[in-house]
């Protein structure tokens, strides 16, 4: 049986990618539970909704390729920066710097879209 760490070795590269979709997406359920006081069985249905909602901006949406190209980039750098570094650092250190990214890219698009 292969044991966990052998799995991990394979496999980390898709980690930081996966916790930052689900970060992002998670963050705004609460938040949308939250501000409109949503009761929690209503969260599989947001979670949803936020999901696809955050897809189609990603992939369908101008501001929201550049956002995307942003987080990769960070996400790239993320990787760069951990390479021959211990796995724990090769999945936190993208995942950090992807999420930065993020709002990095977010805060850069609104302000650029309400100045003009």
């Amino acid at each position: 049986m292969v044991n966990a760490k052998e799995i991990i070795e394979k496999i980390w590269w898709v980690i930081p990618p996966a916790v930052v979709v689900l970060f992002i997406t998670i963050r705004r359920t609460f938040w949308e539970m939250m501000h409109f006081n949503r009761p929690l069985h209503s969260f599989a249905s947001l979670y949803e909704k936020n999901t696809l909602a955050l897809l189609h901006f990603h992939f369908f949406d101008f501001w929201g390729a550049i956002v995307t190209l942003s987080t990769i980039a960070f996400m790239s750098i993320g990787y760069y920066l951990s390479r021959k570094k211990s796995v724990a650092m090769r999945i936190a250190v993208p995942t950090i710097t992807a999420i930065m990214g993020y709002y990095v890219s977010a805060v850069l698009i609104s302000l650029l879209v309400f100045m003009y």
